[in-house]
């Protein structure tokens, strides 16, 4: 499978491996491994230091699993010199909230995902499984209320949250949602309008652009397993989100993201119009990473280093230590 054709739209940017700075004595972390049927990803926990807690008493800390957007992202959502989940999953344990991240499937097995996958590539194989895993071993913890369990899914993460959420309803109680710039348009619907934007940018005229946009989107579609190209071109997560009512809902967009554009922020206000646990927010001035800009994003800003800004981490600290009705 040619997952890579999908990440170049979505994230068309070299990959530059930054030094990662070792946690403050504020937080730990624990490398563990999501393990289900012939799945075996690396992950991490990231908690909030215990050193003042008594050791007969275990704290039990509102936790949120991260789940990553297109492409085959390792834990930490590595992009150019930014690693988004670790910055945020640190920022978190500082908060008092736990977190667990995880290399994607399509990282650690590559051209053998489909093989691993039961022989189907498709959103359900790619994110959802994995990540309603990830919530079922993280609420098996002692240190984790079970009570408080959170999907904080980022683009193609944050479209398959509902998803998610359905997929846990069997086995793990998902307390709330947190969807970062997530698209309400089909993911081939995105990755033709970012092509054409960049391709305008680069000063194509409307025509060509439209031209660039088409072309590629029938390759990333010739590129994908036939399970997987029909969802891109048809699945839209409102339907699942409507579905999910009361079930609490945070939702920030960014104003200069131009990969999920005011265009899903208007449909999801009216997909969710009538949810009165969803909060939605547009950011101004924020890109895809939800990082303050001087001006609307460009791929090359990926290149260089920021980070989530206070305001958008504050909302969702405040989503998840909201009191929540049993």
């Amino acid at each position: 499978m040619n997952i890579l054709t999908l990440l170049a739209v979505m994230w068309p940017l070299t990959i530059v491996e930054p030094t990662s700075p070792l946690p403050s004595d504020s937080i730990r972390e624990e490398e563990v491994s999501l393990c289900h049927g012939d799945i075996s990803l690396p992950a991490v926990v990231c908690l909030p230091a215990t050193k003042d807690t008594p050791q007969e008493a275990v704290a039990r800390y509102p936790a949120v699993v991260l789940v990553a957007g297109s492409g085959p992202n390792d834990k930490d959502e590595t992009i150019g010199p930014n690693k988004p989940f670790r910055d945020l999953a640190h920022r978190l344990a500082k908060a008092g909230i736990a977190s667990l991240r995880y290399d994607k499937r399509t990282l650690v097995y590559g051209a053998r995902s489909r093989e691993v996958s039961g022989g189907r590539m498709d959103f359900q194989t790619e994110v959802v499984d994995d990540a309603a895993e990830a919530l079922r071993q993280l609420a098996r913890r002692e240190d984790v209320d079970a009570g408080r369990l959170y999907v904080v899914g980022h683009s193609l993460g944050a479209m398959m949250a509902p998803r998610i959420v359905a997929a846990c309803a069997s086995h793990t109680k998902v307390a709330g949602m947190v969807a970062l710039a997530p698209p309400a348009r089909t993911l081939l619907q995105c990755a033709h309008d970012q092509v054409k934007h960049i391709a305008s940018q680069q000063g194509a005229s409307e025509a060509l652009a439209e031209q660039t946009a088409a072309k590629a989107v029938q390759q990333m579609k010739a590129s994908l397993p036939a399970e997987y190209a029909a969802e891109a071109e048809n699945y839209t997560p409102s339907a699942d989100a409507k579905k999910l009512t009361p079930l609490p809902m945070l939702l920030l967009f960014g104003e200069y993201d131009y990969q999920v554009t005011i265009a899903d922020y208007i449909q999801w206000q009216f997909a969710l119009r009538n949810h009165s646990a969803a909060s939605l927010h547009y950011l101004p001035k924020h890109d895809h990473l939800l990082r303050a800009l001087d001006h609307p994003a460009q791929p090359a800003d990926y290149l260089q280093p920021g980070s989530m800004t206070d305001e958008a981490l504050g909302l969702i600290v405040a989503f998840i230590h909201a009191p929540r009705k049993d």
